[in-house]
């Protein structure tokens, strides 16, 4: 058969039957790693799937508080203010725990 006689499709198929036997190039996906924690494993609340999302995005920007919140699509002050929440909440928790130590010895 001549060229001509082929219609669009076989041509197409023939292409790419040729392209496939000539050159053996293989497209591999990256893997990705996985993360640190699955969410299924503790099931944790919303409040700290946010926190676990911040705490990503700061590592991803170094630290960098301006450039995570533009990530997180939040004010900076904002983000100021929910970590200054967290260092507050932990800090409580150290000195409640101090307290029942010095009580309890």
């Amino acid at each position: 058969m001549d060229a001509h006689s082929y219609s669009h499709g076989q041509k197409a198929a023939d292409a790419s039957n040729q392209d496939s036997t000539t050159t053996s190039h293989k497209v591999e996906k990256p893997e990705v790693p996985p993360p640190p924690y699955a969410i299924l494993d503790d099931w944790p609340t919303i409040q700290v799937i946010s926190r676990r999302y911040i705490d990503q995005v700061l590592a991803r920007t170094n630290n960098n508080k301006t450039r995570a919140a533009v990530i997180l699509g939040i004010d900076r002050r904002t983000l100021n203010r929910i970590l200054a929440r967290e260092r507050a909440k932990k800090a409580a928790a150290a000195k409640a725990a101090a307290a029942a130590a010095a009580k309890a010895g």
